[in-house]
């Protein structure tokens, strides 16, 4: 039972990473508080920097750190780099430094910045170790794909979709094929719809944005097989 005086009361609380405030009298009672301040910006009243929902994120637009030639400072913690192959922070007392071959990837340099080259290495490096094997769907044979994460061994549609056309397609090409080709199912052939917010209910949405990454591969590589077979897939889907 509720104290006297809580039946009206709410709490901020966080479920599976999305933050909700609930009535405190009753858990299934939901609400988010939203105004628009002097200058027609969303704000969100007595809620944390950001709000998720199935629909939008809202975020502060409050930075709460500071990038220097050499280093990031958050708060009481610190990122530095004294050139573009070693990362030391003081959060975790870590320090990462490259150790995969990245000279067949596109070079980044920048002398008087070490810490955005140190960053830029570090994808690099942490595409590289992303790549796994696993047979192929079409021929059964191994090929090179791009798995999500530590947590996600496998291609993933939306990940997969983003990461090809912002950069992959230039940078790895053929793995980024390899990826897109594993997404493929059904006779006739359609992208694959995985999971989560937006996704498979009510309607598969997210999964055509596959066509722009099979695009984004033409563009790089010039394939027109491979875009005769993304454009067919699509045109289904």
């Amino acid at each position: 039972e509720l104290p006297d005086g809580d039946t009206g009361k709410w709490v901020l609380r966080t479920v599976d990473g999305y933050f909700k405030i609930n009535s405190l009298a009753d858990d299934a009672l939901s609400i988010a508080l939203e105004n628009q301040d002097e200058e027609g910006r969303v704000e969100l009243t007595e809620a944390p920097d950001s709000w998720y929902s199935a629909h939008y994120t809202l975020n502060s637009t409050r930075f709460d750190y500071d990038i220097y030639p050499d280093k990031i400072v958050d708060g009481a913690y610190t990122m530095t780099a004294e050139d573009g192959e070693e990362l030391y922070s003081s959060y975790e007392n870590r320090t990462w430094r490259l150790t995969e071959d990245i000279s067949e990837l596109p070079q980044y340099t920048a002398e008087n910045m070490p810490i955005s080259e140190a960053l830029y290495n570090l994808t690099m490096q942490e595409v590289l170790e992303n790549i796994f094997t696993e047979k192929s769907h079409i021929t059964g044979e191994p090929i090179e794909v791009f798995y999500t994460g530590a947590n996600w061994p496998k291609v993933w549609t939306r990940d997969t979709a983003m990461s090809v056309q912002y950069a992959l397609a230039w940078a790895l090409p053929e793995q980024s094929r390899n990826s897109l080709l594993q997404k493929i199912q059904g006779d006739p052939r359609e992208w694959t719809e995985d999971t989560g917010t937006g996704g498979s209910y009510p309607n598969s949405t997210d999964r055509i944005i596959m066509a722009l990454a099979g695009w984004e591969i033409y563009l790089a590589t010039g394939d027109t097989e491979f875009l005769e077979t993304i454009y067919d897939v699509t045109a289904y889907t």
